[in-house]
């Protein structure tokens, strides 16, 4: 199948290519969905407790040693 575009080599490797670039933008999308959908499930608050209480925590474990 040759045409007045090119080679069919070349015709089937320009498909193959935007084939890809087609997968490579859905799983960018994909990964930006999953970040988005994590990155709200612990409050601010919470973190902050949690992060003043493993260092009260690891501050308590390294006075007894």
């Amino acid at each position: 199948m040759v045409n007045k575009m090119g080679c069919s080599y070349g015709i089937v490797t320009r498909e193959k290519i935007l084939n890809l670039e087609r997968a490579v933008l859905s799983i960018e999308n994909s990964l930006l969905n999953v970040s988005n959908h994590y990155s709200q499930r612990l409050p601010t608050w919470a973190s902050v407790v949690m992060t003043i209480l493993g260092i009260m925590v690891g501050a308590l474990i390294g006075s007894v040693l």
